[in-house]
């Protein structure tokens, strides 16, 4: 872990965005962060990709700038929401709210991806994560990195008990990083994706609180 002086250092972008930025959502070489409007730009680069879109269900899937505006835009309010429930210590059964989390490349400072705690449930202590890292960005561990501190955000800020996570078959790489960061094969659902032309096997990963401790 960097000192935060040297985080400051290294980190190029706007002052709104370093605001947004907790100490404890950081690593060697990543942090997160809330999604801002300014990241547009950043978004349309990454996901303009077809290899970036084949797999993850959350990215647009049309490439135009406006698109990923809106994108974030939406992303934005929803992570208002859902931290203005945090703030008023709302423990609503069944809430939909989630929280976005741009993956900011400390070297650059720019957005290389995003991450999310989704479908929270405050009553039981649930949640469901995602991602998706630019084409350029793969293998190199970042989205690993990424997972790990959603999860420390989860289990300490949120104080949740389990996340879950969900992948098709085929994405090597998104199972790759579940298993890293501790997640265990809980179950099939066959055929339950539709992606790149064919249908694909839907796998569901989970992880408490204790297993994340032991990681």
């Amino acid at each position: 872990m960097k000192r935060k002086n040297d985080s400051e250092k290294t980190i190029n972008m706007p002052k709104y965005a370093r605001k947004q930025t907790r100490s404890n959502l950081e690593s060697e070489r990543i942090l997160l962060r809330k999604l801002g409007l300014f990241d547009a730009k950043d978004v349309y680069r990454n996901i303009r990709a077809k290899e970036t879109a084949a797999w993850p269900l959350s990215v647009p899937r049309i490439y135009p700038e406006k698109p990923a505006v809106e994108f974030v835009r939406r992303a934005l309010r929803l992570t208002r929401m859902a931290l203005r429930l945090i703030r008023e210590e709302l423990r609503l059964l069944g809430s939909k709210k989630e929280i976005r989390f741009a993956i900011v490349l400390r070297e650059t400072g720019r957005v290389i991806g995003i991450i999310s705690l989704r479908e929270i449930n405050y009553r039981s202590k649930v949640a469901e994560t995602g991602f998706w890292i630019g084409r350029d960005f793969w293998g190199k561990g970042l989205a690993t990195e990424a997972v790990s501190l959603a999860l420390e955000f989860g289990f300490k800020e949120l104080q949740l008990h389990r996340v879950n996570a969900w992948t098709a078959e085929e994405n090597i790489g998104s199972r790759r990083v579940m298993e890293k960061c501790g997640f265990k094969l809980e179950g099939v659902m066959r055929d339950a994706y539709f992606v790149n032309g064919r249908r694909s096997n839907r796998l569901g990963y989970g992880i408490l609180e204790s297993e994340y401790k032991a990681v």
